[in-house]
Parts: structure tokens; C-alpha cells; sequence
């Protein structure tokens, strides 16, 4: 099993909690382009950075990488 973990905010950890937020995103810059492989199964996603914080592990159904110019 593979992990990536994602501290975000708290307000979106909770929707994401109760199933009405489904999808995450992050801008595809050169911090996520090293972490973000094929090989992911599992995402932790916790509230911020602190050990104390709520936090879940979801299975990674899908990862899509779209890069998009303006």
C-alpha cells in the first residue's frame, strides 16, 4: 500500500468526511509532479499539519493530471 498524505483545510476535510466533496485538487507544479505517481493506492488526508489533528485514509479510485494552460 501506497500512500500520499494531503494536510488541507478543515472546512474541506469535513465535506470530504461527509461524502459531498468527492473530488481533491492540486495545482500540478514540480512539488506535486514528484509525489503524484501510478503507483498510489491510498490517501491520507488530515487537517492541517499537527499529529493531533483528525485525520482519514481513503482508497485512490482515480488520479487524473491534466495540465492546463491559460
Amino acid at each position: 500500500m501506497k500512500i500520499l498524505h494531503l494536510p488541507i483545510k478543515s472546512k474541506y476535510f469535513w465535506q470530504i468526511y461527509s461524502g459531498s466533496k468527492k473530488i481533491e485538487y492540486r495545482e500540478f507544479k514540480p512539488y506535486w509532479q514528484k509525489r503524484i505517481d501510478r503507483s498510489i493506492t491510498h490517501i491520507k488526508i488530515k487537517i492541517g499539519y499537527s499529529s493531533q489533528n483528525p485525520s482519514m485514509i481513503i482508497e485512490l479510485n482515480h488520479i487524473n493530471v491534466e495540465n492546463i494552460m491559460h
